[in-house]
């Protein structure tokens, strides 16, 4: 863990910040192995040819190439991240220097990739929340009884006619609501709001 991680851990705890977060442990946790090289050591597995010479001899390496560090962090479930370190003066190159600033940058790579699929966790987790939700409040009211608005007075089969003050519309609402009241796996607020419309409804008869 660099210092500037160790800070900024520090102020979270100290702010007592306990949401879902990525935290330094955990980028160590997936890190599988770490392997460093030169781009002078590329070169040098597949050098240029000096074309004059008999026999062919490989060329040296560029000094620039030299000064370009690598590094390669495998994690745990196989994929790889990069770094890299270039040194502008080759007064000032440090080998170990390189391999710090080349491991730092290929690491910074693994909590970009652990944020994003943390985000899509906790977004999979409110989706199938939201969607539970949905589902156990949905409320599919009853086929209410069959209503025939002809003039006749009387019933037949399952068919009953309007009649009275009660006009075919209210006829209609009233079955449902009773049906409603009747159901056993409906909500406290549906039953509530169908008993007050049936109290509306009858008032008004």
């Amino acid at each position: 863990m660099s210092n500037s991680e160790q800070q900024i851990e520090q102020e979270i705890q100290d702010k007592d910040l306990n949401a879902p977060r990525l935290t330094s442990e955990h980028i160590e946790s997936v890190i599988d192995g770490v392997v460093y090289f030169t781009a002078a050591d590329g070169y040098r597995a597949n050098p240029c040819y000096d074309p004059n010479s008999t026999p062919s001899s490989a060329l040296p390496a560029p000094q620039s190439l030299e000064l370009l560090t690598f590094c390669v962090i495998t994690l745990k479930n196989g994929f790889t991240v990069t770094g890299e370190s270039a040194c502008a003066s080759p007064e000032n190159f440090d080998a170990e220097i390189g391999k710090k600033i080349a491991y730092d940058n290929a690491r910074e790579k693994i909590w970009l990739l652990e944020g994003y699929l943390l985000k899509e966790r906790l977004f999979q987790q409110e989706d199938a929340t939201d969607t539970g939700i949905a589902l156990t409040s949905t409320f599919e009211p009853p086929v209410p009884t069959v209503v025939n608005c002809g003039e006749s007075s009387g019933s037949v089969g399952n068919a009953q006619s309007c009649s009275g003050n009660v006009s075919c519309g209210n006829h209609r609402t009233i079955e449902l609501l009773l049906e409603i009241l009747r159901g056993a796996n409906v909500g406290g607020d549906v039953t509530d709001k169908a008993r007050a419309k049936l109290s509306e409804l009858v008032d008004n008869i």
